[in-house]
């Protein structure tokens, strides 16, 4: 069971990445063949459909205890900036500009990075707080 377990989770944070992906590349190249590919219609179902395994992802992990669970966020989290930053900045380097204003220079933008940030740094001093209070027991 933990084998399936792991591999319904495993697909649905990969289709969460590739629509995210195919998201902002529609994004930042609104008339680029993908546009040709996937009509507007399909563009609001990949949002549905993004929306729905947001909802679903958290019924496929496994019970954990708090630490496994914090570390395993704390990697998603890191994992899902750095992801977001390069391809913003990829984009950007291609020659895109994004029609809804995800970009890197834009002020909400930076202060929704800086509050995830923010978050990371906590999680991980929590992490590590907790990691001490278990050598010191």
């Amino acid at each position: 069971m933990g084998i399936i377990q792991n591999a319904v989770s495993f697909t649905f944070r990969l289709c969460l990445l590739i629509g995210f992906t195919i998201l902002l590349i529609n994004d930042y190249f609104p008339y680029f063949i993908l546009s040709e590919v996937f009509p507007t219609k399909f563009t609001a179902y990949l949002m549905v459909v993004l929306v729905i395994f947001l909802l679903l992802l958290p019924m496929t992990w496994k019970k954990k205890n708090e630490r496994e669970e914090l570390k395993e966020t704390v990697r998603f989290n890191i994992f899902m900036m750095i992801y977001s930053v390069s391809i913003l900045i990829i984009l950007n380097l291609l020659g895109g500009t994004s029609q809804v204003g995800i970009t890197y220079t834009n002020p909400v933008a930076v202060i929704v990075f800086l509050i995830t940030t923010g978050q990371i740094v906590r999680d991980i001093r929590k992490l590590k707080l907790m990691n001490s209070e278990s050598n010191s027991s």
